[in-house]
C-alpha cells in the first residue's frame, strides 16, 4: 500500500504533467498568433491592428496564467519529491542536488507544509 508520500508525489506529478500540457497549448497558440501578427505588420497593417486581430490582450493574460500555473504546480511537485526522498531516507541536501537547487532553496522547500 502507497504511503501518504507516495501518493501526493503521485497526484502532484499528474497535476504537473496537465500543467505542462496546458502551456505547450498556450505557447504554441502564442507562436501562431504572433506568427500572425507579423505576417499582417507585413503586408502593411499597422501593429496595433495587427495586435487586435490576434487578440492581443488576451493572448497576454492567457500566456501568463499558464505560466503561473506551471510554475505554482512545479513547485508543489517539488515539495511533493522532497517529501518522498525524505521517507525514503535521503538527506535534504542529496535533494536538492538531485534538483540541481541549493542547499538552502531545498531546506526552505523541506520546511514548508507538506514537506518538512
Amino acid at each position: 500500500m502507497p504511503t501518504s508520500a507516495e501518493r501526493e508525489f503521485e497526484e502532484q506529478l499528474g497535476r504537473l504533467h496537465d500543467a505542462i500540457d496546458t502551456l505547450r497549448t498556450e505557447l504554441l497558440h502564442f507562436k501562431e498568433a504572433t506568427g500572425s501578427a507579423g505576417t499582417l505588420v507585413g503586408r502593411g497593417t499597422a501593429m496595433v491592428d495587427a495586435l487586435a486581430c490576434v487578440q492581443g490582450p488576451q493572448l497576454r493574460q492567457d500566456l501568463a496564467d499558464a505560466l503561473r500555473g506551471f510554475e505554482e504546480q512545479r513547485h508543489r511537485a517539488r515539495l511533493a519529491i522532497i517529501a518522498l526522498a525524505r521517507e525514503q531516507g535521503a538527506s535534504i541536501s542529496e535533494v536538492g542536488r538531485q534538483l540541481g537547487i541549493s542547499r538552502q532553496l531545498a531546506y526552505r522547500l523541506a520546511s514548508e507544509e507538506g514537506a518538512g
